[in-house]
């Protein structure tokens, strides 16, 4: 039987070693869920000080969170070799970040936080579910 780098089936080993250290879903449902809370504690007292502080960072964990959702899905395409919506799982973790990159343009341009809260919101809870195919099935 011919090993795997016989075959040319090894060339992106060590991407996919990085990319299962890295966790990138992982920690961007932590800052989508971090992002939506920060929302909720703005709405608290939105005109004061502290409301527009947690405004921003509402924005600041919102896009780290798009930011590493959209790199696992890059390097997950770059591994694989093909677009990113061919099984189910990719196709959730997909809609999930262009929602949240949606809810993030659509808010730049009415500043109401009705946007990013439905991109937080759909964020955090679309990535929820391949949780049991990220992980394992729950074994980690």
């Amino acid at each position: 039987m011919k090993s795997a780098a016989e075959r040319g089936e090894s060339g992106h080993i060590a991407m996919e070693l990085k990319y299962h250290q890295k966790d990138y879903f992982y920690y961007a449902l932590i800052l989508f869920v971090a992002g939506t809370i920060a929302l909720g504690l703005s709405w608290v007292a939105p005109e004061a000080l502290w409301g527009r502080i947690v405004r921003a960072l509402c924005w600041l964990l919102m896009l780290a969170g798009a930011g590493y959702g959209t790199t696992g899905i890059v390097v997950r395409c770059l591994i694989m070799e093909r677009p990113p919506i061919t099984t189910l799982y990719e196709t959730i973790l997909f809609i999930a970040v262009s929602s949240v990159w949606l809810g993030l343009l659509m808010e730049g341009f009415g500043r109401r936080a009705k946007a990013r809260a439905g991109g937080g919101l759909s964020g955090g809870d679309v990535w929820t579910l391949p949780l049991p195919a990220i992980h394992g099935n729950g074994r980690r």
